[in-house]
């Protein structure tokens, strides 16, 4: 009989998850006791910082919460030489904007993590996130400061599918009157909870 016992250490910034195997064999009475490790690389996110003078783009691994949080130091990025030409010059740094229900529950228990350092209700007013977003609302699991947050990207949403139709097409107008009234009808669901 094997007896595995599995624990994680993840540090955000290093680019691998090690796993400890603590091993445990029975053989009768006799027990052996093997500790194992092994690294895994769980960095599958990336910043991208392209060079002005050649155009090449260079790829900076990070873990997810690494990524939406932006708990790394971007002037180092753009610090780097390039890994091309050596020239220390950018074009850009960017990042993909990361958001699913274990991004929403880190951030919403701590206070201080924020998913852009201003107007993150309008980075996250998209329609793929109004179920986590309405389901975290109406669970009020997250401080008073949090849920204002959600339901001012929820309004955010709603206004983003009501404004300025002639600057979009009419099969486009019409996806966004759908997505209108989706979110207006959770908005009055709600009423009581977030006036």
């Amino acid at each position: 009989m094997i007896a595995i016992k599995l624990m994680l250490v993840e540090n955000i910034l290093v680019p691998n998850l090690k796993i400890i195997f603590l091993l445990t064999t029975a053989y009768g009475n006799n027990k052996i006791v093997n500790l194992k490790t092994k690294t895994f690389n769980i960095m599958k996110y990336n910043v991208e910082r392209e060079c002005r003078d050649c155009k090449n783009t260079d790829l900076y691994p990070f873990s997810k919460t690494a990524i939406a949080f932006k708990l790394y130091d971007e002037t180092k990025i753009w610090q780097n030489n390039c890994t091309k030409c050596g020239s220390i010059n950018s074009s850009f740094v960017s990042y993909e904007n990361l958001f699913d229900k274990e991004l929403l529950d880190i951030w919403g228990y701590d206070t201080a993590l924020h998913f852009i350092d201003q107007d993150e209700e309008i980075i996250l007013a998209e329609m793929d996130n109004l179920v986590s977003i309405l389901q975290a609302i109406d669970e009020a699991k997250y401080p008073k400061s949090k849920i204002s947050v959600l339901v001012q990207t929820i309004c955010i949403l709603l206004y983003d599918n009501v404004i300025a139709e002639e600057e979009y097409t009419k099969e486009e107008n019409l996806i966004r009157s759908g997505n209108a009234t989706i979110v207006r009808t959770e908005l009055v669901k709600r009423k009581d909870t977030i006036i």
